[in-house]
């Protein structure tokens, strides 16, 4: 790769750092874990879904494969914009009618609204084609996985490949879940707030993780499993795309709340700006929880084979996309 090259990349790159990650490894790690528990409460405790948690922590690493394996100098480009929506540009461009209508634009593949809508560039963010793609995906393991002709060696080779695809869609779940991941205002430059996203989505999340006092993980799961039964009841009713319409715009109204508190509190003195935050940070990791114990759970339905299943993908390839 010549030089050129490669500072247009490191440009590419830094232009899009913040915007493409969201809650860090820990908080990421966080949303799959705790919604592989709670996408287990069942009353038989079958073993169908105890294979969530017993995989929780695979699902947890998955999750972060975009952005710790897939955000490559090879793959970068085609990754960093399946991490946010920038929804302000969408509904500038889009009429009220066109974004509400039941045949609204986001119902066509990537391909199709690229084509149709040159002028909202890919770089104001295709995270909600890449959740409906691997949802797709996602469907399609557990129809096969319901053969009951696969032999064992078969079978668990399709499992690595659900766990693998439940994890890392799991990522851009819990990205809609992060407030400054839907909007143009991603790093609270516009509103004079440089730096915010890194220090609610990480340092936050980082420092209430394991508070004696606090203890964020097992919060977040107490509030899920609180708040769980009454949203799977509602979500049955909904098609993927509308569930995914309905995270964004709840994270939307959070973004307004997140930069109200954070001028509010300021951040030199950061005991009284964690308290501030803890409990915003608290709510938005229950909502990726929410939503994503809802992708694990509505993809069962098949028998697990834990029969000497010691797989484990260490480095997913890249998933294409159609462009």
């Amino acid at each position: 790769m010549g030089l050129f090259k490669i500072m247009v990349l490191f440009f590419v790159m830094i232009c899009f750092s913040l915007q493409a990650s969201a809650w860090g490894k820990r908080g990421h790690s966080l949303v799959c874990e705790t919604a592989a528990y709670i996408a287990s409460v069942q009353e038989s405790r079958s073993q169908e879904t105890h294979f969530l948690k017993l995989h929780s922590f695979d699902l947890g690493y998955y999750c972060n494969v975009p952005d710790l394996i897939w955000k490559r100098p090879g793959t970068y480009k085609k990754e960093s914009i399946n991490h946010f929506m920038n929804l302000e540009h969408f509904e500038r461009s889009l009429s009220k009618e066109e974004r509400a209508s039941k045949k609204s634009p986001f119902h066509l593949s990537r391909k199709e609204f690229d084509k149709k809508y040159k002028n909202i560039s890919e770089r104001k963010g295709r995270s909600w084609w890449r959740i409906q793609e691997l949802d797709k995906d996602l469907a399609g393991v557990a129809k096969k996985l319901k053969n009951k002709k696969l032999t064992r060696k078969q079978h668990q080779a399709l499992q690595v490949q659900w766990l693998t695809l439940a994890g890392v869609m799991g990522h851009y779940v819990g990205d809609l879940a992060m407030p400054l991941h839907v909007s143009e205002n991603y790093d609270g430059v516009m509103t004079g707030q440089k730096g915010l996203h890194h220090y609610f989505e990480e340092t936050m999340v980082d420092e209430l993780y394991l508070d004696k006092s606090f203890g964020l993980q097992a919060r977040v799961y107490q509030e899920s499993l609180k708040l769980w039964p009454g949203f799977l009841k509602k979500a049955k009713n909904k098609d993927l795309l509308s569930l995914i319409q309905e995270l964004s715009s709840d994270s939307q109204k959070a973004a307004k709340k997140l930069l109200t508190l954070d001028k509010k509190m300021g951040r030199k003195n950061f005991d009284k700006a964690l308290n501030g935050h803890k409990d915003l940070v608290v709510q938005r990791l229950t909502q990726g929880v929410l939503y994503q114990a809802y992708m694990f759970h509505k993809h069962l339905g098949w028998d697990y084979n834990g029969n000497k299943f010691y797989d484990f993908a260490e480095k997913p390839k890249f998933i294409e996309y159609s462009k």
